[in-house]
């Protein structure tokens, strides 16, 4: 009777593991997406939590952050860092400048739900044969909603500057190795290895005053890491400008 009962389980075992397993996607899985798709939506979604993997400096290979809104009423003052600008207006016009791995994750945003821009977008990259894209539905509003830091474009930064607007535009890069042999016109040096040094004498006192932080493109966390810290100061305009 008992060796019966062990044939029997030893049998049953190797049914289970014989027989095949459900089929999991994986993508959605890791996407763990929070809302469900309206009517014309793209319906590989990712949320707020799988967009700040990738919108990090140094900006991380084998993915592509787009922001599909109108490049200076929309991008160029606030966006998520390390995205590229391809407005949906101007897609056919600047498909060129997607990746030219058609594999490359691909990640679309725009202005939130009501925002069709992204998955129009989307749409239009999966017909040119990308395979692996996703839409950040919530967008730009719940990413600075959500306490992360927005970027700034260089053409933006130039115009405050022209228009000499009320900011100060911070370099966070070593003084002597970088910022003295060039740097933009109109910057101070707050290097962010001194920061906690430094700050007090040179950032200003109204905490409301704009900051923008950059150092040496997208392969430098400086400025990030600088404006981060003058968060936890309880400065509340910190953007960054990822491309230096």
């Amino acid at each position: 009777m008992k060796y019966a009962r062990l044939v029997a389980a030893t049998s049953l075992v190797a049914a289970l593991f014989a027989a095949p397993l459900p089929q999991v996607s994986v993508a959605f899985a890791a996407d763990a997406a929070t809302v469900q798709p309206k009517e014309g939506w793209y319906t590989k979604l990712v949320d707020n939590a799988f967009v700040a993997r990738y919108a990090i400096l140094p900006k991380p290979d084998g993915v592509q952050i787009i922001d599909s809104r109108p490049t200076g009423r929309k991008f160029d003052p606030g966006h998520i860092p390390t995205a590229m600008n391809i407005p949906d207006s101007q897609f056919e016009k600047m498909v060129d400048q997607l990746p030219a791995d058609k594999n490359m994750l691909l990640i679309f945003y725009c202005e939130g739900h009501e925002c069709m821009l992204s998955h129009n977008s989307a749409y239009k990259a999966e017909k040119l044969g990308y395979s692996n894209i996703r839409v950040y539905a919530e967008g730009y509003p719940e990413w600075i909603q959500k306490g992360h830091i927005g970027a700034v474009s260089v053409p933006y930064i130039k115009k405050l500057l022209d228009e000499k607007a009320p900011m100060v535009l911070i370099d966070s890069r070593p003084k002597e190795r970088k910022f003295d042999k060039g740097h933009i016109p109109g910057a101070i040096s707050l290097p962010d290895s001194q920061f906690e040094k430094l700050a007090a004498e040179r950032l200003p006192a109204d905490k409301a005053t704009p900051l923008y932080f950059y150092c040496e493109g997208l392969s430098c966390k400086l400025s990030s890491d600088s404006a981060e810290k003058a968060v936890k100061l309880g400065y509340t305009k910190v953007k960054t400008v990822p491309e230096g």
